[in-house]
């Protein structure tokens, strides 16, 4: 366990001492010598970048940032791949947002997240419905074998549906 404060590198997201980046090192470093069944990795300067300019592609700082935490993803699976084995992979955000708002409001743009899962015995294929943060939980229990009937608000969407389903008047279409 590590924990790197993200409000004392708030003040410059760029520079080699950011949070994000003390994390990725560690996390490599973690992977590339240490036998582990889970890790969790945070990013969270992608949300300060956008909370100071917006969410969405449109915004430069968003962008690069975003280019920023994939070269740092694949630092890190570089690190797991290193060991030689199958590793299954989940990506996410805890809330998605808008330019104008940012997030937490209830509209499909703050609720509709990114959620890649990638691994041995994964589906490919578009999730449908559309994950939702609740469903990070029952998905990596599931993929380690714990019982989610526990009566928990999410679903694994590991075995879930794939792509959108044909409209049909009655069933998906009023």
């Amino acid at each position: 366990s590590a924990f790197f404060d993200y409000y004392e590198s708030a003040d410059d997201y760029w520079d080699d001492d950011s949070c994000d980046q003390s994390c990725t090192t560690w996390m490599a470093d973690l992977l590339g010598s240490t036998d582990v069944d889970v890790a969790v990795l945070m990013f969270g300067e992608l949300d300060g970048v956008a909370h100071a300019e917006g969410y969405g592609a449109e915004f430069e700082s968003y962008r690069r940032m975003l280019g920023r935490v994939d070269t740092q993803i694949g630092q890190v699976l570089a690190a797991g791949k290193s060991r030689d084995q199958d590793w299954t992979v989940v990506l996410s955000s805890d809330h998605a947002g808008d330019a104008e708002h940012h997030h937490g409001r209830n509209t499909p743009a703050h609720r509709t997240i990114p959620f890649i899962v990638s691994g041995p015995g994964v589906e490919s294929g578009e999730l449908w419905p559309p994950p939702r943060t609740v469903d990070v939980v029952p998905t990596v229990l599931g993929l380690l074998g714990v019982s989610t009937d526990a009566g928990l608000d999410g679903r694994s969407v590991v075995a879930g549906p794939r792509g959108r389903p044909a409209p049909s008047l009655g069933e998906n279409v009023l």
